[in-house]
């Protein structure tokens, strides 16, 4: 695996879990 490769699906992952964590406060502000 090229250090390119890693680098995309490290920010990949780093993008996804932001998503995520976005999704979990929001749901939480509206919950509440």
């Amino acid at each position: 695996m090229s250090a390119d490769n890693a680098m995309n699906l490290l920010s990949h992952q780093v993008v996804r879990n932001l998503k995520m964590l976005e999704n979990h406060v929001f749901l939480q502000m509206h919950l509440n």
